[in-house]
């Protein structure tokens, strides 16, 4: 997706400001009548994500999915949409299967686009932790650390707290070691430094 425009912001904003103060029912009201005013594709994706996720911090899982496969059919290419259901699918819908589902998608949308990899691929080992599919999580590093960045993609690491989700002896150690040198974490920041994958 591109940068959000200062239009989007200024919406997002607003949208922030009624959710403080008149709750979740009001934000998603205010966001529901402002997508069916937007006419940008990027803007109205951008707008999907919010209220899918004011929907399900309001307990609406069902509609949070619906909006989330509204995005879909108007970008179905678009990976950031598939990784947001397989991200809802995972938190919850308690539905891993699904979940490995949707992102194996994502992945395959954003390896076409040659964007957004890296970003899929740390929900793929959060999916694959989950189910407890620790030779997904060895593939996912790996392909991680070999993953061009796409023109826009953000840098991407798992923390340590992430990673010692992983029992011992479930993945190649000195693959991780590996990743965490490619992907070394700012010392007290819990954050990660600029290095790439080699």
């Amino acid at each position: 997706m591109r940068e959000p425009t200062d239009a989007y912001k200024a919406i997002q904003l607003k949208s922030r400001e009624i959710r403080r103060s008149e709750g979740f029912a009001a934000a998603i009201r205010f966001v529901e009548s402002t997508i069916k005013q937007a006419a940008d594709r990027e803007t109205r994706q951008l707008l999907f994500a919010d209220l899918s996720h004011y929907q399900a911090a309001a307990g609406q899982f069902a509609k949070a999915e619906k909006t989330i496969r509204r995005a879909i059919a108007e970008q179905p290419d678009d990976p950031s949409c598939w990784k947001r259901l397989a991200q809802h699918y995972l938190s919850h819908a308690a539905a891993p299967a699904k979940a490995e589902k949707a992102i194996e998608t994502a992945l395959e949308k954003a390896e076409s686009r040659g964007s957004m990899i890296r970003d899929v691929l740390a929900t793929r080992i959060e999916i694959a932790l989950e189910r407890q599919d620790y030779r997904a999580v060895e593939d996912s590093l790996k392909r991680m650390l070999s993953a061009p960045y796409g023109p826009d993609e953000e840098y991407i690491h798992l923390d340590d707290h992430f990673l010692n989700r992983i029992p011992p002896g479930k993945v190649d150690e000195a693959l991780l070691e590996q990743y965490r040198a490619a992907f070394p974490l700012l010392p007290g920041t819990g954050e990660a430094g600029g290095g790439e994958a080699g």
